[in-house]
């Protein structure tokens, strides 16, 4: 099978090279030595195969050995990009006219600017003309956040400029809000941060974090305690920062953040329409700029994973610091990868070093139940429960005592322990009396 994929692939990229025959291109690929056309080869097999790392150098090679290839310079640039190599990326970009550039590419040079502190430069460049699309609907959003940073209240008649139309028009709302915290207007914000999350869908928590973050700085820490109630493992990790008096982090308060947020939620809307190279490169160069997002990484993760890169995707997630407010979904996330790549015990492995830490938490314990039901191991699987259901009723943060009974009491039933079973789901019933999913295990059962 390995044999007949490489084979698929080599006749992919020699097909790829047959672009290279019609007469526009003849003069330039008359020019290139043997050694030139080897390389691209390499370079088109390491693309199709999953693998931009290399794919970018062999490209970057060839874009050395012949400046005016446009093409070439564009692949070892999107290459680059998707790899997460954006020092070769920006090079290479920095050397071409920005009108010639790709999506990406003029994406990747606005990111950096953006982080160097030059807004009026991307502004530019989104505004700028180019053969590949428009960046320009981007615009208002960036110089309503450029005036924000300088405490010009015009930053909020600057995002209501933007069209109703705009990719951006759903997002207004909670930029609105969050300028206000960055003018020091809570009071302003508080009924359309209500209103956002009111609309946020998936995106609550992080929107949560956006705006407590918002709040802490303008001063109001009541407030921003408050939006972060809840048993939630991220909003439980923020609170924590909050009560120890530090921010939670995760704010977006300056072009730069906003820009990389923006990009982030344009990437999971391209994500869920089953695009994926686009979206890795959106996520990519909005890491440029801002390094410091809190969930850039576990995005990263997730798409990386969804696309068969799993080693890159583990990767980006093991480099998530154990203190990080993601840090339990970067896990859960990295064990489903191991899991749906068939690398059981791995994925044992990785979720029993989590609870073999000296914080370990609830979550770590209810996955490595997961991972253990996975393998048919029931009866350790319920244990694994159990220590989850103590950590919770302590106090600690983590999934629903009743979703803990439950799947305790699940395991002990495949366990054939049924009297421990029934005693478990008796008190899931007993914490969640209307749940349909306890009420239809009990019945089952």
């Amino acid at each position: 099978m390995a044999r007949t994929t490489r084979t698929c692939s080599l006749a992919a990229a020699l097909a790829a090279v047959a672009v290279w025959t019609t007469p526009a291109a003849a003069s330039t690929r008359l020019s290139y030595q043997p050694s030139s056309a080897t390389t691209f080869v390499g370079a088109r097999a390491a693309e199709l195969s999953g693998d931009p790392r290399r794919a970018a150098m062999l490209y970057a090679m060839l874009a050395q050995s012949d400046p005016t290839n446009g093409m070439v310079a564009d692949r070892a640039i999107s290459q680059a990009i998707s790899a997460g190599d954006t020092a070769l990326a920006l090079r290479l970009a920095r050397g071409r006219p920005a009108v010639a550039l790709g999506l990406d590419a003029r994406m990747l040079l606005t990111a950096d600017r953006l982080a160097r502190g030059k807004t009026a430069d991307a502004l530019s460049l989104l505004r700028s003309d180019s053969d590949s699309g428009t960046l320009s609907f981007l615009a208002p959003a960036i110089e309503a956040w450029a005036a924000a940073e300088r405490r010009n209240p015009a930053a909020l008649e600057l995002i209501s400029r933007v069209p109703a139309g705009s990719i951006v028009a759903p997002y207004v709302t909670e930029h609105r809000a969050l300028i206000l915290l960055r003018l020091k207007r809570s009071a302003d914000a508080s009924p359309l941060i209500e209103r956002a999350l009111a609309q946020a869908g998936g995106r609550e928590s992080r929107l949560r974090l956006a705006f407590a973050d918002g709040l802490f700085r303008a001063g109001d820490k009541a407030a921003a305690a408050k939006l972060l109630s809840g048993s939630d493992p991220v909003l439980a990790r923020a609170r924590g920062l909050i009560e120890r008096n530090k921010r939670p982090g995760g704010g977006i308060e300056d072009p730069a953040t906003a820009f990389a947020e923006l990009l982030s939620i344009i990437a999971l809307d391209l994500s869920r329409a089953d695009a994926r190279s686009l979206p890795i490169a959106m996520v990519q160069v909005a890491r440029v700029a801002d390094p410091q997002h809190p969930n850039l990484p576990l995005l990263l993760g997730l798409l990386l994973g969804e696309s068969k890169r799993q080693d890159d995707a583990l990767a980006v997630l093991r480099r998530l610091p154990g203190d990080s407010l993601f840090a339990d979904a970067a896990r859960d996330t990295e064990v489903r990868i191991l899991i749906r790549d068939g690398r059981l015990d791995e994925a044992v492995a990785r979720a029993q070093a989590f609870v073999s830490l000296p914080d370990a938490t609830a979550d770590d314990w209810s996955r490595l139940g997961d991972v253990l039901d996975e393998l048919e191991r029931h009866g350790p699987a319920a244990e694994a429960f159990a220590r989850a259901i103590a950590l919770t009723e302590a106090g600690q943060p983590g999934p629903k005592p009743w979703q803990l009974y439950m799947l305790r009491g699940a395991m002990l039933e495949r366990a054939d322990r049924w009297p421990e079973a029934k005693q478990a789901l008796a008190r899931a019933r007993a914490l969640a009396p209307d749940n349909p999913l306890v009420l239809n295990l009990l019945g089952y059962a």
